[in-house]
Formats: structure tokens, sequence, C-alpha cells
């Protein structure tokens, strides 16, 4: 009833009106089949393709969508943030919460060529990891998760 002249509607309204006052029953029947109408009708629209509602088209993985856009958006946030102050924030709040205090863990896991985890292996690398963790830059200045949080922001922006 949405492409009906309004004259059709003041019809159909003054229709139920009187059918409400003859009989409630029929009336209450017609109007929730009016609403299982609307509802049906309603919900096949939502398949359609319409001015507000563009069809949704597949792009493949997440690989294909950054081969596609990743440019456009890597600019776009260098551009924000240089030039606006929240944006930088954020991003700085962003690589904080991200890499965390501790920084990111690595844990080795060496396999052998079954694919089972090589304890003795991990025992001999773990110490010899936490000693490099301590000063891994050639300045001795940093720790590692220090470098991280200094490395995140730049990774994002040397592409």
């Amino acid at each position: 009833m949405t492409t009906a002249s309004p004259r059709l509607h003041r019809l159909v309204a003054a229709f139920d009106r009187s059918l409400l006052q003859l009989a409630p029953a029929w009336a209450a029947s017609r109007a929730q089949s009016r609403v299982k109408a609307v509802a049906y009708r309603q919900a096949y629209e939502a398949a359609e393709k319409t001015h507000l509602r563009q069809a949704s088209r597949d792009f493949g993985s997440g690989n294909t969508i950054v081969t596609m856009t990743g440019t456009a958006l890597r600019n776009q946030a260098r551009h924000l943030d240089r030039n606006h102050d929240i944006i930088s924030g954020g991003l700085s709040t962003l690589v904080q919460n991200i890499i965390g205090p501790s920084g990111i863990n690595i844990v080795p896991t060496p396999r052998d060529v079954d694919g089972n985890l090589v304890e003795s292996l991990v025992d001999a690398i773990l110490p010899l990891y936490h000693a490099w963790s301590k000063r891994p830059e050639v300045t001795w200045m940093h720790d590692w998760p220090s470098v991280q949080r200094r490395t995140g922001p730049l990774e994002t922006r040397r592409r």
C-alpha cells in the first residue's frame, strides 16, 4: 500500500473503522493479517538493493580488502596522526594498551621434525632471550618493552 493514493488509504481506513463497529473479531483478524503482511514485505525488502541500502559485495579475504584499500587508509591515518592531537593521543593510548607495561611476550616454541615441542631447547633459549631483552638495542638505553612501544607507531608510518 505504499504506492497507493491517499484517497485509497482514506477509503481503507474508513472501511476498517466501520468493520470494527460491525464485526470486531473480523477487524482484529484483518489487523493481524495486515501486520503480518507488512512484516513479510519488509523482510523481503531487506534483501533488495535500494538507494538507502546498497547491495553488499564479497571482497574475499581480509588480505584482499587490505590490498584494495590499505594504501588509502594508511595515508589517511598518517595525515590524521600528523594534524590532529586527539588522533595522536589515541594512537599513543592504543600502542600502550596493545604492548602493555611488560611488552609483547614472546614464547619460543621450537619443534622437532615430528612437530613435538623440544623442551630442552626452550630451556636453553629462554635465559638467552631474557638476557637479550634487558638491552636489545645498541645504545643499551631501552629494554624490550620500551623498544616495542617506540617502534610500534613507526611501523605504521613506515609502509
